[in-house]
């Protein structure tokens, strides 16, 4: 496990996995940070959760594994400003 993050770390991924209590149940958060970005991006949840909450540690770190490794960056769009000849970068995904 230890080899597999510093391996993805290398690559840009920094992967981050939370406890969190709810319920009076332990669960887990699983996100990544992508390159310079300081905004993580959190696994999405199932049946309209803002997060998914896994209930093994294991299967939140095989998760973000398989996300990292099939990751592909937004596209960047560069919109034209009212035909001054000036775009602007905008993100897509």
């Amino acid at each position: 496990m230890i080899e597999k993050i510093k391996e993805l770390e290398e690559q840009g991924f920094r992967l981050c996995i939370y406890p969190q209590y709810s319920h009076g149940e332990w669960t887990w958060s699983a996100g990544v940070y992508v390159g310079d970005n300081k905004v993580a991006i959190w696994m999405p949840a199932k049946e309209g959760q803002p997060r998914t909450a896994y209930k093994d540690y294991e299967d939140a770190f095989n998760d973000l594994v398989n996300f990292c490794e099939n990751y592909k960056p937004p596209r960047v769009i560069v919109e034209s400003s009212k035909g001054q000849g000036r775009g602007r970068p905008k993100t897509s995904r």
